[in-house]
């Protein structure tokens, strides 16, 4: 009989430290005071769940892995969702941005970080660990609501002092020159040159007074309504710049709260002035159509567009200022763009009836 005589202390050891080393990995995961899942990026279905995510989205473990992905989003992000997890195949690890639903349905903002895990007879799954912003993000819109906020005060003020103070002043001496004119025939050709140019200074001063007052606090939309207001606004960017703007609605009967209106108008003058700054486009259309109950923004450009991850990434005043204006009136705010396609903004308000002046007959 011959036999053979292998050491296998060596591969004994290996196997125990990497049981050890799996063993270890199981109680971050379990413990970890994060929520955290490994889920199939092929059929979006849990595979394991710790107990901060159970404790914090309200499910049991055994409700866990009967669900998918699907099922803690919101329904309108279903396609977007799928197509991110067909585009992060392969892709190592990343970070984003995503509305979550609670069992009890409430809505959470999470930063997830995600990674891929060889799993189970060695599979490769996604293991997904999740920070919830919900409450960050309110501190942060509430910042922003008071920057708005005193931002509104601020050109109200101007304004004010504007059409009331300096606007009043260069009244009075426009008129005081033009009574001098009127006796100005015996003045020196030379003199009565410099006094018709003068007023005609004091003619675009006067204009570019009022005209920046009402850019300020347009009282267009106290005196006539938020569509008055937008079609002067339309009518003022188009003197101003080479770009056609169409302004389509059938809103002729809407008469909403201040507020809601002077939001409405600062988030199409914002969309309208980044698209003419930025967009390098010849058109603008836009669109604010009321269906049943909800208010709809449309505006498109056909300008240069963008990749979407930009727009995620751009975090100025002005768009933080649009999605404040947009909270505030418990709506939805998505953008559309590809490079060289230009850009679609959609504004959804629902529960318009809501916002209505208190002055509307709704029948």
């Amino acid at each position: 009989m011959v036999g053979t005589l292998n050491n296998i202390t060596e591969r004994k050891k290996t196997e125990q430290q990497l049981r050890e080393s799996e063993e270890k990995y199981r109680h971050l995961f379990k413990n970890n005071p994060e929520p955290m899942w490994i889920y199939d990026p092929e059929t979006l279905k849990f595979i394991e769940v710790n107990q901060a995510a159970i404790d914090h989205y309200g499910y049991t473990e055994e409700e866990f892995l009967n669900m998918t992905l699907l099922d803690i989003r919101p329904n309108k992000d279903a396609e977007a969702l799928k197509q991110n997890v067909k585009e992060n195949m392969g892709t190592e690890s990343y970070s984003e941005e995503w509305i979550h639903l609670k069992k009890d349905e409430t809505k959470i903002t999470v930063e997830l970080s995600a990674a891929d895990v060889r799993y189970q007879e060695d599979k490769t799954y996604r293991l997904v660990l999740i920070n919830d912003v919900t409450e960050q993000k309110r501190m942060q819109e509430k910042i922003i609501q008071s920057v708005i906020e005193g931002e509104n005060r601020e050109r109200k003020r101007i304004a004010h002092e504007l059409h009331d103070g300096l606007g009043q002043y260069l009244v009075a001496a426009n008129m005081n020159l033009q009574s001098v004119q009127n006796n100005a025939d015996n003045l020196p050709k030379k003199r009565r040159n410099q006094l018709e140019t003068g007023l005609s200074l004091l003619k675009n001063a006067l204009s570019d007074t009022r005209s920046i007052a009402h850019n300020l606090m347009p009282k267009a939309i106290s005196d006539y309504g938020l569509i008055a207001a937008i079609e002067n606004l339309v009518k003022d960017l188009q003197k101003s710049s080479e770009v056609t703007i169409e302004f389509n609605h059938n809103c002729d009967q809407l008469d909403l709260k201040n507020q809601p209106e002077i939001n409405i108008y600062r988030i199409i003058q914002e969309i309208l002035s980044n698209a003419i700054r930025h967009a390098d486009c010849s058109t603008i259309d836009i669109e604010l159509q009321l269906k049943k109950d909800t208010l709809t923004l449309i505006i498109e450009d056909n300008g240069k567009g963008m990749e979407i991850e930009e727009t995620h990434q751009n975090n100025g005043l002005g768009l933080q200022s649009i999605k404040t204006r947009v909270s505030n009136l418990k709506g939805s705010f998505d953008i559309n763009s590809e490079p060289e396609m230009g850009v679609e903004t959609i504004i959804t308000i629902p529960n318009i009836d809501n916002l209505k002046s208190r002055n509307t007959n709704n029948g």
